[in-house]
């Protein structure tokens, strides 16, 4: 049996005994195998080592040499205002490489590659650095004084490569003023105050188009827009005409008026405003108060709405009180109305080249309510039912380059009630029609009675009624007297009134007495009670097929024209002396009335009888397009 000790210490001195012996040949080999592998890799790393800081030192050479040639760059044209940014385009290098390393000169030119400035130096006959320097506008910017620098720096390798080491971009301004192209566009944004929108809500879209034009000029140097709000489809040409719109109340609250403007939406509606209050320029009752009145100090020459209930005045009325609001500070002159905007490009239109036409109420085009007919002039208080009117037979005249080469003018003249099967009276009032030719003196020798050239005739067509005599029938047109034999026969008298002296006006003032204003029929002739037009004895259109009113109410038509009276000019008297009517391009104007108060029909400052005035017009011209655009047709 073994004793555990001896085991031991046997061990112990084989261990000794193999330590004395020394180090193996393979382990000497392996030992020195791995001695060379470390060598080896720390001898690498030396170079690799060597070499990161070698490239690293050239990288920071090459990018510092690249900052200073921006910063020199940037230096020159902040020097002064009269440097601007396109001067830098003459250190553009193209593709060709530059071994100076600097943009400084001294006197006058560019310093040498090696000098301290550039800092360059050869190896092997070559420069070891190169620069390539490019200078571009910036893209989508037209701007002289803005340009994109691209600086690169290149080293040569040992084949004689050139590699990019550095390469740093920037964008250089000048201190210099810029005024870049400018194009100004007029444009026209069609945003009427009494017309809605198709999906758009007229209550947002001025502010958002507004923003969108600042962003697009801020986005656009050089574009300029002068924005022109048309925000009035026409005046109209009643102009007490005062529609209801609510603001204290939602649009389902009670309206005391069938003209109606629903503003405040009931809650839970897509739009707080369907028409906004506060856009609305025009004579409106707002909540049982009238707003946009009239105002000696702040608005003295109000208008009304023109739509459907209201239609827009004729146009040389619009433009009077356009122009007279534009003097007195209420209007832009760059803002008409659309009535009046149409009718500047159709007649202008060279003035709207390149102009722009923005429609603001979506799908929806508008057109203002037009119509080339006057209305009848009315006095409800004084004549209830009574209408008395005056248009002329054509719009337009020929004018020739003499009066013999030109045509006469005709206008007829109609009285009617509005209520005809049981008017207060068959006349008018007992009261005469009093008709102003403007600026004419026609009264030299009307229906030929006296001496020379006839200047004006007036005839008239009786029947229907009782003249004084019994006799009801109905006869042809004919020359009216000063004077009637029968005590309700028509007739006129004729004055000329020129007040000019005193800033005042002239005209031909006709007075035309005892004019039926009922058209009953009459063995056959006169108006069919069965076939009145809209329930009147008023038709004041030809209804013929040769547009000549040949069949009116003596003729025996069923519904012939309804005029009374027909007043011509002949055409001798343009160019007749005293008459004020020269051989050049007219417009004859005509104001209507009921009774001889030429006071009636003004509304401002103080009304009187407002309604009780017609005004009418036509074109004594030349060309067919001396007509007013808007006045040729009616929407």
């Amino acid at each position: 049996m073994n004793h555990p000790g001896t085991n031991i210490k046997t061990v112990l001195r084989n261990r000794g005994g193999r330590s004395d012996s020394g180090f193996g040949l393979v382990e000497l080999i392996i030992a020195f195998g791995i001695m060379v592998t470390i060598s080896m890799v720390l001898v690498n790393h030396i170079g690799v080592s060597y070499r990161g800081g070698r490239l690293n030192k050239e990288k920071v050479f090459a990018t510092t040499k690249a900052n200073a040639i921006l910063e020199e760059l940037q230096a020159y044209v902040s020097q002064s205002e009269d440097i601007t940014v396109d001067n830098l385009d003459q250190f553009d290098d193209g593709v060709t490489p530059n071994p100076v390393l600097t943009v400084s000169q001294e006197g006058g030119s560019s310093v040498a590659a090696n000098h301290p400035l550039s800092g360059n130096f050869q190896k092997s006959g070559n420069w070891v650095w190169t620069r390539q320097v490019s200078v571009r506008p910036v893209a989508g910017i037209d701007n002289r004084n803005i340009r994109y620098v691209t600086v690169r720096v290149f080293k040569r390798n040992s084949a004689n490569q050139n590699l990019l080491v550095a390469e740093i971009s920037r964008v250089v301004n000048s201190v210099a003023t810029y005024f870049p192209p400018t194009q100004e566009y007029d444009l026209y944004l069609i945003g009427i105050e009494n017309i809605p929108g198709w999906w758009v809500y007229m209550e947002a879209i001025r502010p958002f188009v507004e923003a969108s034009i600042t962003d697009l000029e801020s986005r656009n140097p050089g574009a300029k827009f002068r924005t022109h709000w048309i925000t009035k489809a026409a005046y109209g040409r009643d102009q007490l005409y005062t529609p209801w719109i609510n603001l204290a109340n939602d649009s389902a609250a009670t309206i005391p008026t069938p003209y109606f403007y629903p503003g405040l939406m009931p809650t839970g509606s897509a739009s707080t405003y369907y028409y906004v209050p506060d856009l609305m320029r025009a004579r409106m009752n707002q909540d049982g108060s009238v707003i946009n009145g009239y105002d000696a100090t702040n608005n003295p020459l109000p208008y009304a709405l023109a739509d459907q209930y209201n239609h827009a005045m004729r146009y040389p009325e619009e433009k009077a009180l356009f122009d007279a609001r534009v003097a007195a500070g209420l209007e832009d002159a760059n803002e008409p109305t659309y009535r009046l905007l149409l009718e500047d490009m159709a007649t202008n239109p060279d003035k709207f080249r390149n102009a722009i036409i923005m429609n603001m109420h979506g799908e929806f085009l508008p057109v203002p309510a037009l119509r080339n007919y006057s209305d009848a002039a009315k006095s409800p208080t004084t004549y209830p039912g009574l209408r008395v009117v005056t248009h002329p037979e054509r719009l337009r005249y020929v004018r020739g380059a003499s009066a013999a080469s030109s045509a006469d003018v005709a206008f007829r003249v109609y009285a009617y009630r509005t209520n005809p099967s049981a008017p207060a009276d068959n006349w008018t009032g007992g009261k005469p029609i009093a008709i102003q030719i403007m600026n004419a003196n026609l009264t030299a020798n009307i229906n030929g009675i006296g001496p020379g050239t006839q200047t004006l005739q007036i005839q008239h067509l009786e029947g229907g009624v009782d003249r004084g005599d019994g006799d009801y029938t109905y006869k042809p047109l004919q020359n009216s007297p000063t004077v009637s034999a029968f005590s309700r026969g028509m007739y006129y008298s004729a004055t000329y009134v020129d007040n000019s002296g005193s800033g005042g006006e002239k005209y031909t003032l006709l007075l035309l007495y005892n004019t039926p204003s009922v058209a009953p029929r009459v063995s056959g002739k006169g108006v069919d009670s069965s076939r009145r037009l809209y329930g009147l004895e008023y038709i004041p259109s030809p209804v013929e097929s040769a547009l000549n009113f040949s069949n009116d109410l003596e003729s025996g038509g069923r519904n012939p024209n309804t005029a009374r009276w027909r007043i011509r000019i002949p055409k001798e008297v343009l160019g007749m002396a005293g008459t004020g009517l020269s051989v050049q391009d007219n417009v004859i104007t005509v104001r209507t009335r009921i009774d001889k108060d030429l006071t009636t029909g003004q509304v401002y400052p103080l009304a009187i009888d407002p309604a009780n005035l017609s005004t009418t017009y036509t074109w004594w011209v030349d060309s067919l397009e001396d007509v007013p655009f808007t006045e040729r047709s009616q929407f």
